[in-house]
């Protein structure tokens, strides 16, 4: 025994076999395969999310630092200009010096040799450092500061004298000597004094409330000894739109740039200036936030330059990868499950019909079946006629048609019953459409004409003139004289009927003619015949003759002859159930792959 035999006999027991032993049932293999394929998947999948999340924040913290680099070269490039603009301002009336200090640092050291002379006045200083102001437009103001030894003929305490830029072509002198502010006990004075070289002061808020920074550089004389300041000041605030324009790595990145108790840079301008905070509390401010700090100090300022990146910016393509994964990863588990389904289970072939078609479709269905006579007996009041049709689809909508009326020659008063049977190329909504169309055209025209050829010539023309799609429908078309049972019947590429007369069923022999639709102006010509009682003319679609089981062996044409030889007795619906039943048992569980329509008219002389 194989094993696709032992598959098979595995049934959906209930845990015993024939002998009593205790065995897997096929739901209980399929749930420990199902297991083992998800937990392998899972885990995977987990350890590849976790790798590339790990990734992602290597990759953020790179990013960041480059960032970072960027926004310390645009800090550093302002302070670069500030330092080389205070050392001019110094130059001007300074000799400067190189001196090596004790570390093997060389720096600068400027003597004072007063250019402005030795009687240089308080508003000749005042007029230089304007002059000095308005052509470096970047800085928010210079000053001069001396010691009390200097000036003490106007200046007792010493000078110290300061113009600002306060707004557009305005400059402001301000004489701090005279405002009897002790200047000397303040950072940028007496620190840059303590130090003995050219220093940066920490940022301060300025008289007016603005986040200054300070550039200061000592004076000495010939001598060696310390004499005053020469200082520049900086705007902080000038930071902030080249940073915030630069310096960018995410989507939603947050840029900050802050001294040790306050924000000079922030994407909230409110928190300039007003918000007490450091860096610790901004560490603590993301840990609540889930957000990302990544931050670079700035010695010489004593600042510190801060990027806040989400957790969403940061693992955004993570997350977009991960679902397609997901999906894929879905997608590949529900086939793995179907082919270990199958290749486990074969005794039943398991198909589901996908409930996609939208309710419309639904709808379009019953208009369709509406179109269709479905009460029979078609004409309970009549003994000359009898007739019985079913159709099949394949889906909601379809092709095929048929369709029947009696109609009366307004000349002789002679009745006809007029039939219709046909098959649209294609299926679903485009098949539907034309089939609705062929159903129209048939009442409209049939009821008109006599000729059964003239009726199929017509629904030609009037499908052919506007056939953009190239769709076309086999037809056959007949109509049978009710007093003489005369047949004219008009065959358009459809299947042969079949007739059963005098004990006999065979096909009957019909002209060939092309499809509606096919070419306009085409020629159709009619087959005629008699029929008696009790004949019966059998018409279906292709549907029946080429429907398929399992083993993709088609129903073929001998199979209805010898069911309809069986049965030629019985009634018009005995005959077309008997039809059905026999292929539903050939078919199986296949799926149907086309409409199926079937028709018998038995006429009955008076």
């Amino acid at each position: 025994m194989n094993i696709r035999e032992k598959i098979r006999e595995l049934k959906w027991t209930n845990g015993r076999d024939a002998n009593g032993k205790k065995m897997y049932s096929m739901w209980q293999l399929c749930l420990w395969l199902l297991f083992l394929v998800v937990a392998t998947y899972s885990l995977s999948f987990a350890r590849n999310y976790y790798i590339a999340k790990q990734q992602a924040l290597l990759d953020a913290k790179t990013k960041a630092d480059l960032n970072l680099q960027i926004a310390s070269c645009i800090i550093d490039k302002h302070l670069s200009q500030v330092e080389i603009s205070c050392d001019n301002l110094a130059s001007t009336f300074l000799e400067a010096k190189d001196v090596i200090d004790e570390n093997g640092n060389k720096y600068k050291k400027f003597i004072y040799h007063n250019r402005f002379g030795a009687t240089a006045s308080k508003s000749e200083i005042f007029d230089g450092l304007e002059l000095f102001t308005k052509a470096n437009p970047h800085l928010w103001g210079a000053a001069i500061s001396f010691e009390t030894d200097f000036y003490q003929d106007t200046c007792p305490n010493g000078l110290c004298v300061f113009v600002r830029h306060s707004a557009k072509d305005v400059y402001e002198h301000v004489d701090i000597s005279a405002m009897g502010d002790n200047f000397r006990e303040k950072e940028w004075y007496g620190g840059t004094k303590k130090l003995g070289r050219a220093q940066w002061t920490k940022p301060y808020l300025d008289v007016i409330g603005e986040l200054i920074v300070s550039y200061c550089i000592p004076i000495y004389d010939e001598n060696n000894k310390f004499i005053g300041i020469v200082d520049v000041d900086y705007q902080l605030s000038r930071f902030n739109e080249e940073l915030t324009k630069e310096v960018h790595p995410y989507e939603n990145s947050e840029l900050m740039l802050l001294t040790s108790n306050q924000f000079i840079v922030h994407p909230n301008r409110n928190y300039i200036k007003d918000k007490q905070t450091s860096i610790e509390d901004l560490k603590r401010d993301c840990e609540a936030d889930n957000k990302k700090l990544y931050f670079s100090n700035i010695d010489s300022n004593m600042m510190t330059v801060a990027l806040v990146c989400s957790n969403e910016d940061i693992f955004r393509n993570v997350e977009e990868i991960t679902s397609k994964i997901k999906l894929y990863g879905a997608i590949g588990l529900l086939i793995t499950l179907i082919l270990l389904f199958l290749t486990i289970v074969e005794i039943k072939k398991v198909t589901e019909s996908r409930a996609n078609i939208e309710s419309e479709l639904c709808v379009a269905s019953n208009i369709q079946m509406d179109m269709l006579p479905k009460m029979f007996p078609a004409f309970p009041d009549r003994q000359d006629i009898n007739v019985y049709a079913t159709l099949k689809p394949a889906k909601s909508v379809g092709g095929d048609l048929y369709d029947f009326l009696i109609k009366k020659d307004p000349q002789t008063g002679k009745e006809s019953f007029c039939f219709i049977i046909g098959d649209v190329s294609g299926k679903g909504v485009p098949a539907s459409l034309l089939m609705a169309m062929v159903c129209s055209l048939f009442r409209d025209i049939a009821r008109k004409e006599l000729k059964a050829s003239k009726i199929v010539s017509d629904i030609n023309n009037c499908i052919s003139d506007r056939n953009e799609h190239d769709m076309f429908c086999t037809l056959a078309v007949g109509i049978i004289d009710l007093e003489t049972g005369h047949l004219e019947y008009c065959n358009a590429g459809h299947n042969q009927p079949i007739i059963a007369k005098d004990g006999e069923v065979d096909y009957v022999d019909v002209t060939p003619n092309l499809p509606v639709g096919a070419f306009g102006d085409f020629e159709y010509i009619s087959d005629e015949m008699t029929i008696g009682g009790n004949d019966k003319l059998f018409l279906y679609t292709d549907g029946l003759t080429e429907a398929e089981n399992i083993k993709k062996e088609e129903y073929g044409e001998q199979a209805p002859l010898e069911i309809i030889k069986n049965h030629m007795n019985d009634t018009t619906t005995n005959l077309v159930n008997h039809v059905l039943s026999e292929l539903s048992a050939f078919v199986g569980k296949a799926e149907q792959s086309d409409d199926i329509t079937l028709m018998c008219i038995q006429f009955n002389k008076k």
